[in-house]
């Protein structure tokens, strides 16, 4: 049955519809950040975004948000615990985390704020508090203390060999990162069809990649797989770690002996299958992907246009229809408190929320 929305900013991020076969739900597209020009410290529905590429939450609920073509990520923090009433996201506090806004890779061993970042994109957050995050040719962290170094990438040697210090390479095109339990970071080079592990003591290998083998790699090693841009990542609690493909619209699973199997798509670019298994279903060239607590797998699908949720035993169902006010769709998807699905598009960020438990969030213009 269709589900019916409503928008909760002037500016209208979303318009949204469900194809779920339930019970009628209203849900609210919340925005929360992003419009005029504002300072640091100023409410995050006042804040102004060049171009949102990325978006994440730490266990404490802080929002991190990387504004690429600003060359900053900001943070949104807010003075309410998580449970009831929500946080107030819209009315919390922005201000920048890391870069100065000019695009280079300079700063490390020193404040964030201060240091140089060039275009970040995707971050991740581990137990601690460490931010992780790709930028041009890097992956870099910010400590809990507020301090940046780079982990990896901007070093001369091309060759890569297994268990090579991290930072002594050069690293090509960086579309996804994630972090483990143990601190492992996991990020792709999408030109070369890789997925690269950076361990806790500084020394880089393949995961996956690398390989001839199309979807019949399935059940074997993931390093003998062909990966066709990798541009999204998660991992679960037991180290299993979710691929997507863009490029053939597929996502696939590592487990945690290496060995790599389909869990969605069949590599022909649609949007059918609804309802049933997720690796009898379409996808369309999807752009991200956000594990929530239970096992379930958001997917940001048909170009950020959709999105679609695989439960955890495999069926795949979308959850909207998603229309914004920018082209392209929907930028990047992250999994928030209370495990609400949230959207980023180039200069906002909104949660979906189910109204009967929380109502609106943000209230846009000011």
């Amino acid at each position: 049955m269709t589900r019916y929305f409503t928008i909760s900013a002037l500016t209208a991020i979303l318009v949204a519809s469900s194809l779920l076969q339930a019970q009628t739900v209203r849900y609210n597209i919340s925005h929360v950040a992003g419009s005029d020009m504002v300072r640091d410290g100023a409410p995050a529905s006042n804040a102004s975004f060049e171009y949102v590429r990325s978006i994440a939450f730490d266990r404490n609920g802080r929002l991190f948000i990387a504004d690429s073509f600003a060359n900053r990520i900001r943070v949104v923090t807010t003075d309410n615990t998580f449970g009831f009433p929500p946080r107030d996201y819209a009315n919390g506090r922005i201000s920048t985390f890391a870069g100065n806004g000019i695009p280079a890779s300079s700063g490390d061993g020193g404040p964030a704020v201060e240091a140089e970042v060039s275009s970040p994109g995707k971050m991740a957050v581990d137990l601690e508090g460490n931010l992780y995050f790709c930028e041009s040719g890097r992956v870099r962290m910010v400590d809990t203390t507020g301090m940046i170094r780079t982990i990896a990438g901007g070093g001369a040697q091309r060759e890569i060999t297994e268990s090579v210090d991290a930072t002594s390479v050069s690293l090509g095109s960086l579309t996804a990162l994630t972090v483990d339990r143990n601190r492992d970071i996991y990020f792709t080079e999408a030109n070369l069809g890789l997925v690269r592990k950076i361990s806790a003591e500084g020394k880089l290998t393949t995961v996956a990649g690398g390989g001839q083998l199309d979807l019949e790699a399935d059940g074997g090693p993931a390093i003998k797989a062909r990966l066709l841009w990798p541009n999204a990542l998660a991992v679960d609690s037991a180290g299993n770690l979710y691929v997507m493909e863009m490029d053939r619209s597929c996502i696939r699973k590592i487990s945690a002996d290496r060995t790599i199997r389909t869990i969605a798509g069949t590599g022909v670019s649609g949007s059918s299958g609804d309802g049933g298994p997720a690796v009898n279903a379409q996808l369309n060239r999807p752009r991200d992907l956000a594990l929530d607590s239970g096992g379930n797998l958001y997917v940001l699908d048909n170009s950020g246009m959709n999105l679609r949720m695989i439960s955890a035993d495999g069926v795949i169902q979308t959850k909207s229809q998603l229309y914004g006010g920018y082209s392209g769709g929907a930028t990047s998807l992250a999994v928030g408190p209370e495990d609400q699905p949230w959207l980023s598009y180039s200069g906002q960020v909104g949660s979906l929320i189910e109204s009967r438990y929380y109502g609106s969030i943000g209230s846009g213009y000011t």
